[in-house]
């Protein structure tokens, strides 16, 4: 966590990075909606494990260059065996008919990941439309007609601070001072939240700050 607080990350990156430590995927084709040129750690993960990526994004930095409002995914139906799609849905204002293309070109028992920031500035890429709590996710999956298997929320009344702290931070020209800053601020902010986790009553109040939401689903 250090470590990735001195490279100025948000607790909303930590938190991803965490849950694609946990996912047991090897050799396997995986299409990345929103992945740019792939230099995310989490790429650097995977591949180790024998995976290769398939970049989706609407950047020319990617295998393919598509509109992702209105495009439908290069592949044909049932074609592809995992789909990961992260820090995207909120910037695509049709997104259901992003949904619906990638239940399209999954194969049978095919597994969709998809993470999306709850508590975190308005940012462009080139907009941003959408803020989705977990219940809303669970709605438009099972709607879409994924079968919802796993959840895993990223909660913290402090944390959810430290993201705008990170945010200025990391638009400062102050780098050293920077990360000095963004790792002082980290820990005392997750100290503060584990105290109150620690407390039935304090713990109630601090999961109402949702920084994030990981799904797992499967077609």
């Amino acid at each position: 966590m250090i470590k990735a607080l001195w490279n100025k990350k948000t607790f909303q990156r930590i938190f991803l990075n965490q849950m694609m430590g946990t996912l047991a995927i090897s050799d396997s084709n995986i299409v990345d909606i929103g992945g740019g040129d792939k230099n995310s750690s989490y790429h650097t993960l995977l591949s180790k494990k024998g995976n290769q990526f398939i970049s989706i994004d609407m950047t020319k930095n990617c295998d393919y260059k598509i509109d992702l409002e209105n495009a439908e995914l290069p592949f044909s139906d049932n074609s592809v065996e995992v789909v990961f799609c992260f820090n995207v849905l909120e910037h695509i204002f049709n997104y259901q008919h992003l949904l619906d293309e990638v239940y399209r070109v999954l194969k049978k028992d095919g597994h969709f990941y998809l993470y999306v920031p709850f508590l975190m500035n308005k940012h462009s890429d080139p907009y941003d439309y959408f803020r989705y709590t977990d219940t809303a996710l669970i709605k438009l999956f099972e709607a879409t007609g994924f079968k919802y298997l796993k959840l895993q929320c990223s909660f913290g009344s402090a944390k959810s601070v430290h993201s705008s702290i990170s945010w200025l931070i990391g638009n400062s020209r102050f780098s050293l001072f920077g990360n000095v800053l963004n790792v002082l601020s980290g820990i005392i902010c997750y100290c503060f939240d584990k105290i109150l986790d620690y407390f039935d009553s304090t713990r109630v109040l601090n999961r109402r700050f949702l920084l994030g939401v990981f799904i797992e689903c499967r077609k």
